[in-house]
């Protein structure tokens, strides 16, 4: 399936960039080397038609990329060496003279082919090795970026907070800040049934938005009749035994 997009932000000196594809609007990897003609460039708003294709690290890329509003070059026509011959030769010589004049040229024309093949084959396998570098870096640029907006909401959380020596659910003013001094201040005497939710009964409203698996089948005023206060050493309420679903 041939795809149309738009070329943009084209690096000229790594030779890559990307096209936008017209009708999901998602931005392909593009490679010089992919291109229908390396001279000129591409350039950024130009119009092209593309194959896609994933790599082996599973990132899209444009391949067979043809210029959509480029004139195309007609083919090089055949070199007629008769035409350079005098035509009063004999048909005999005239045919020696051409072999004599092409048959050099066929020579350079070949040696110089597959220098400049080797040379392109080095060059390409160069490039793929860099297109792949640069698309795998991108790809851990995106994800750490995610992760990095994941954690700022966190890191605000816990930044509301210090431990400052409290260690009981009654000197706590929300759950979050009970859940804060849990997992980071010293002492702390909030989670009695040791199951990592601190001050459950206290703060039991937050306990049911944020685990209702715990809750399941059981209704709020069941508290006193089913499973009752856990308290601490030190007389603090902390938290109530695990609930049991209701069968």
């Amino acid at each position: 399936m041939r795809y149309h997009g738009t070329i943009m932000r084209w690096d000229y000196e790594l030779g890559f960039g990307f096209i936008k594809e017209e009708q999901s609007k998602a931005e392909i990897f593009a490679h010089i080397g992919e291109f229908e003609t390396e001279n000129p460039p591409p350039r950024d708003g130009e119009t092209v038609s593309f194959d896609i294709v994933s790599n082996q690290r599973g990132v899209e890329e444009a391949k067979n990329i043809q210029y959509s509003n480029r004139t195309r070059k007609p083919a090089a026509q055949d070199i007629d060496f008769d035409d350079d011959t005098p035509k009063n030769l004999p048909g005999w010589l005239r045919g020696m003279v051409a072999a004599i004049v092409g048959i050099p040229l066929l020579g350079a024309a070949a040696y110089y082919g597959l220098d400049y093949w080797d040379s392109y084959r080095a060059t390409h396998a160069g490039n793929e090795v860099v297109v792949d570098e640069v698309a795998e870096k991108m790809m851990a640029e995106r994800a750490a970026w995610k992760q990095a907006v994941e954690s700022t909401g966190k890191r605000q959380a816990a930044g509301q907070f210090h431990c400052d020596g409290r260690q009981y659910c009654s000197q706590m003013k929300s759950f979050a800040e009970a859940k804060f001094f849990l997992a980071y201040c010293p002492n702390v005497k909030m989670d009695g049934d040791k199951d990592g939710i601190p001050c459950e009964d206290q703060f039991e409203d937050d306990v049911r938005r944020e685990h209702p698996e715990l809750f399941s089948g059981n209704d709020k005023g069941e508290k006193d009749g089913l499973f009752g206060w856990l308290k601490s050493e030190d007389g603090e309420h902390g938290s109530r035994p695990k609930r049991s679903k209701r069968r």
